[in-house]
This record gives structure tokens, C-alpha cells and sequence, in this order.
């Protein structure tokens, strides 16, 4: 490995900040952990600020380190002892990387009037691996947009954006955005609601699906917030189960309802 100089005193403090959402909000950058991650960011072109590399990275990461190393900006790669390394992950096995970054721009929240396709929305989703799967699911599967309520785990959280395993950098996705103010927008725009509820009329029984609709998925303890429920015209669809089981989480869920879709006919992104 490229002979790296030691990490400094301020480098350290500030990462260590990144780990809390404050300190995340405040900067507007965010950690990626592990080289796989740390290559998605930089192939999609987002600004490195530092990168930090544990002294004891295994063989197997050696070849993928490589990579990394070749693809940052000169001087802005250090080393540090695994110790202090493993203070700045979440994970329990460290993958020898970590890479500092600015936050992608948001998109404008006007430009979701423009999506044709289907958008899928989280309401209060708190778990951080939850949403990133969510979020690489949605991108796999063919969502043109993901929107995050107000409520739901920091996107950029680095558990988030770890599971997301890149994918967080290639979709457009909203945050932090108001009930009333996302289903006005949509009411705006005739876009069809359709709420993922056990209750709701199951997507095998549809004979037809939209070729823009949003996707409302809720928290997994309690569900959508009220507020939807005061939607007009909005549809409850529910995934067909097999007896005996009530529920998948939303990563899953929202896995096989976009299966579904894409079966059917519904549109996505190309």
C-alpha cells in the first residue's frame, strides 16, 4: 500500500463529529464506510474532503484499497492505527476505509412534479438499514424518485448510507419533507396515491397500474401517519402473503410491490 502520512489531530475531531446527525446537519458532509462505498462516491463525483485508512486493512481489502487510493485527490489520504480507526466506525469489522464527504445538493422539491414513473415515498422510517436497503432497492427496481418524511432516520447516516451501498448517490431523493405539503404537491399534479396497508386491495387483483403513482410505505411498528389517511381519492394496495404471515419490513415490502410493478407494466426509470 501507498505509503500514507500519519491522520492529524483535526482530521480525527472532525469525523468524529460526523457521526452524529448534528454535526452532519452542520457541516452538510457525511461518512462513508468501506472502499466499496467509498469508490461509489467517488465515481459519482462527489467532493472528497479526506480520506482515512486503518493501518491493519487485510489482504482481501488490499487490492480494492488500490482503488480507492488511486481514485482520491491527491494529499487528502491518511493512516491511522486500527484503535482509533475503529472508534470512527459503526460496523463491528471495519473494512478499512473511511471516506470524508459534502453531502450531494438536494434536489429542488418542485422538481418532483416532473417524475414519470414511480416514486416511492417513507413515512417516519427510522431504521437506518431499512432505508438504505430501501433506497437500493428502489434504484435496482426501477423507482424514479424516493422521498424521505419528516420523521424518518437521517439519509445520510452512515449505517444509511453503508446499506445503501452506493445507490443513495444515483437516485433523486427528497428529505425531511412535510405530509401535507408532498400530497398537495401531488394533488397538484392528479399523480395517484397508493397506500401500502394489510387492509388494502391486493396488487394481483389490479388489472391496470398508473404510469406515475407514489408509493406510500409506513413505519414499521405503527404504520403511515394520520395524516394520509385524510387524503381524498388515495388507494390502500396491499401485497399478497402467504397465510400466516402478517408482515415484511419496508425494505422488503417495497422490494417485491416494485417486482410487481415492473411485471405489470409500470414504469421506471430506463
Amino acid at each position: 500500500m501507498t505509503l500514507l502520512p500519519p491522520t492529524s489531530k483535526a482530521t480525527l475531531s472532525r469525523l468524529a463529529k460526523l457521526r452524529a446527525r448534528k454535526g452532519r446537519e452542520e457541516s452538510g458532509r457525511f461518512l462513508a464506510e468501506g472502499p466499496r462505498v467509498v469508490l461509489e462516491a467517488l465515481s459519482a463525483g462527489l467532493c472528497c474532503r479526506a480520506l482515512v485508512v486503518s493501518n491493519s486493512a487485510s489482504e482481501g481489502e488490499a487490492e480494492l484499497l488500490s482503488k480507492v487510493l488511486s481514485a482520491c485527490p491527491k494529499g487528502l489520504a491518511s493512516l491511522l492505527p486500527e484503535r482509533e480507526f475503529g472508534r470512527l466506525c459503526d460496523t463491528r469489522t471495519p473494512q478499512g476505509v473511511i471516506g470524508e464527504f459534502d453531502q450531494p445538493r438536494p434536489p429542488d422539491f418542485e422538481t418532483l412534479r416532473d417524475l414519470d414513473g414511480t416514486v416511492v415515498v417513507l413515512d417516519a422510517v427510522r431504521d437506518p438499514g431499512n432505508v438504505g436497503t430501501t433506497v437500493r432497492c428502489a434504484a435496482a427496481l426501477g423507482a424514479v424518485g424516493l422521498v424521505l418524511t419528516r420523521g424518518c432516520v437521517d439519509l445520510w447516516n452512515s449505517k444509511t448510507v453503508r446499506a445503501s451501498a452506493g445507490a443513495a448517490f444515483r437516485i433523486p431523493i427528497w428529505t425531511d419533507i412535510e405530509v401535507p405539503v408532498l400530497a398537495e404537491l401531488l394533488e397538484q399534479e392528479s399523480t395517484p396515491i397508493w397506500l401500502t396497508a394489510s387492509e388494502g386491495t391486493s396488487l394481483l387483483e389490479l388489472d391496470q397500474t398508473p404510469g406515475t403513482v407514489a408509493l406510500v410505505f409506513g413505519n414499521e411498528a405503527r404504520g403511515v401517519g394520520r395524516e394520509w389517511r385524510r387524503i381524498k381519492g388515495l388507494q390502500t394496495v396491499s401485497l399478497p402473503m402467504s397465510a400466516g404471515v402478517e408482515s415484511l419490513n419496508v425494505a422488503s415490502a417495497v422490494a417485491a410491490i416494485l417486482g410487481i410493478l415492473m411485471t405489470k407494466g409500470g414504469r421506471g426509470r430506463g
